[in-house]
């Protein structure tokens, strides 16, 4: 399971340097941070991705008054956005290997990247007769 949150902040710098130092709070909740991100047009709007060890535990850390308060003190403007979101395979083949893309490459023989290289020259061949 991972934890989506979303805000935006008076003043990124004061922001993360409250949000570094609650990092011991985030760790009991079973939150680790995967991903923050800036927005591009909005430097000051936060998104951030943790992986939940235990959702009843981080259910638990994002309504507690003391997150509120931190918050409030770091400078975050408003109610946050937060969803608890469950992986869904994109595709059978996201399913089958986590998610990684796997591509199985098998070397070309010389006779067949030959017969190869001899076809496309001669199409090339063939296009600049043509003109």
């Amino acid at each position: 399971m991972h934890l989506l949150v979303r805000y935006k902040v008076f003043d990124f710098t004061k922001w993360k340097s409250g949000y570094d130092a609650d990092l011991s709070a985030r760790q009991k909740a079973g939150l680790k941070e995967i991903y923050l991100f800036r927005n591009a047009d909005d430097p000051n709007e936060v998104t951030l991705l943790f992986s939940v060890e235990d959702v009843h535990k981080a259910r638990a850390f994002v309504e507690s008054d003391d997150l509120h308060h931190a918050m409030e003190k770091a400078g975050v403007m408003g109610a946050a956005e937060v969803s608890f979101l469950n992986y869904t395979p994109a595709t059978d083949r996201d399913a089958r290997t986590g998610g990684r893309v796997q591509r199985a490459v098998e070397p070309l023989s010389r006779d067949l990247f030959e017969s190869h290289a001899e076809a496309v020259g001669a199409k090339l061949r063939e296009s600049i007769v043509r003109r």
